[in-house]
Parts: C-alpha cells; sequence; structure tokens
C-alpha cells in the first residue's frame, strides 16, 4: 500500500474507532435511562427524547469527520 494507501488506512481506522467510542456512549446512555425508565424516574419520551440527542450527536460527529 502506499502512502496515501497507507494515510486513508488510517484514517479509515480513526473513523471506526470514533464510532465505535460514541456507538458505547450511546448504548451506556440508553443503559441508563432504561434503568432510569423501568425505576419509574422517567417517561418514553425522555428515553426517546435521549435517543434523539445522541443520535444527533453521532450524526455531527461523522459529518465533522468527513470534512
Amino acid at each position: 500500500m502506499g502512502k496515501s494507501g497507507d494515510s486513508l488506512a488510517a484514517e479509515q481506522l480513526n473513523g471506526d474507532r470514533a464510532e465505535e467510542h460514541w456507538d458505547a456512549l450511546l448504548m451506556e446512555e440508553m443503559q441508563i435511562y432504561q434503568s432510569s425508565k423501568s425505576a419509574g424516574k422517567i417517561c418514553l419520551q425522555q428515553l426517546h427524547a435521549a435517543a434523539a440527542h445522541w443520535t444527533s450527536r453521532l450524526e455531527r460527529e461523522r459529518q465533522r469527520r468527513e470534512v
């Protein structure tokens, strides 16, 4: 693989790691909300709002990496 190929592979690896990081954060946040929901501390609408928030953050991060 040439120098540009190596750079592209490294960029892809970094992108994959960032996506895994955000996926892990999203899953952790969803587990917290699910636990809170089960305990009656939040409603389903709040759970959906949290999921939408994290999905939006993930999308912004992906767009930032593509620039």
